[in-house]
């Protein structure tokens, strides 16, 4: 007796799945591929978030004064975290030196500093912007406040000092030593005193006296200073 044969069933082919690639990323920073979400800058929108805050410091200054400018507040007027804040200045005095900065990075660089002209001239030059940049109402206020703060905290003090008067003093200095260089000056005067009593004398007549440094007034400094260190 013959045995039935089971019918044989067809294979069936099955499809393998290509995996899937990733689109190559663009090689030119801020192209993107049709198609693709732009990718978020973080340095730009932190760069946004800092002006944010220092326009904010300035305008409760403005309103308000220095000393009654909080932390609290300038987050509320910017619409940040104060933690946020406290991620990029650990205390209000280095906020405020920031923004204070902000108008010296606006200032010639020591190492641009024409090497030409007289030496009077030359001083009197950068001792005119100085002055112009104290003579402001709002800075005055922050000058004040934070010469009032560093007083009290050596740490205030080293901020005010290295973020503040030490962009100054370098100038000063440079134009000093080349001077010096030059035979204009004695050769063993203390160029660096000189400078911090040029600026400290600044500072006395704005901020201490509440009188203005006029022209007349800077250029009898510089003539008092040169003839200390005069050979």
């Amino acid at each position: 007796m013959a045995t039935r044969r089971k019918p044989l069933r067809k294979k069936t082919k099955t499809r393998k799945r290509s995996p899937r690639v990733a689109p190559p990323r663009p090689s030119r920073p801020g192209y993107r591929f049709r198609g693709t979400k732009p990718e978020p800058d973080s340095g730009r929108r932190s760069a946004a978030t800092q002006r944010a805050i220092l326009g904010a410091a300035a305008r409760l200054v403005r309103r308000q004064g220095y000393n009654r400018v909080t932390i609290e507040a300038i987050a509320a007027e910017a619409g940040a975290g104060k933690q946020t804040i406290y991620r990029w200045w650990k205390t209000k005095p280095a906020l405020f030196a920031d923004l204070l900065g902000e108008s010296a990075l606006r200032e010639p660089k020591p190492g641009r500093e024409s090497r030409t002209g007289a030496l009077p001239a030359r001083l009197i030059r950068l001792l005119n912007a100085l002055a112009r940049e104290i003579a402001s109402p709002l800075r005055a206020q922050i000058y004040a406040g934070l010469m009032a703060e560093a007083a009290a905290d050596p740490a205030i003090a080293a901020t005010v000092e290295s973020r503040l008067i030490g962009g100054h003093a370098d100038r000063l200095i440079m134009v000093l030593k080349q001077g010096r260089s030059r035979g204009k000056i004695r050769r063993n005067a203390d160029v660096k005193m000189a400078a911090e009593q040029l600026i400290a004398a600044l500072w006395f007549r704005t901020l201490v006296g509440g009188r203005k440094a006029t022209g007349r007034f800077v250029g009898r400094l510089v003539a008092q200073a040169l003839r200390g260190l005069g050979r």
